[in-house]
């Protein structure tokens, strides 16, 4: 696997992770968006994901941006 990739899956769920953790609104927001950031930077530079599991969370996660 291409180490760039792998570098921003780790930031990603790392993102995520701070996320859930985080107490206030404004930095859960800004977690999230990281970890768009990293999941649509990690997609153009990788293979495609395959559907299913993987796919579901991210389209989650932007969702969730936009009327979060």
């Amino acid at each position: 696997m291409n180490p760039e990739v792998e570098y921003l899956r780790r930031r990603e769920l790392h993102a995520r992770q701070m996320a859930r953790r985080a107490r206030c609104k404004h930095a859960r927001r800004v977690h999230h968006h990281l970890a768009s950031i990293y999941a649509t930077r990690r997609a153009a530079l990788g293979p495609p994901l395959p559907q299913g599991v993987a796919a579901w969370p991210s389209w989650r996660a932007f969702w969730r941006l936009l009327w979060g």
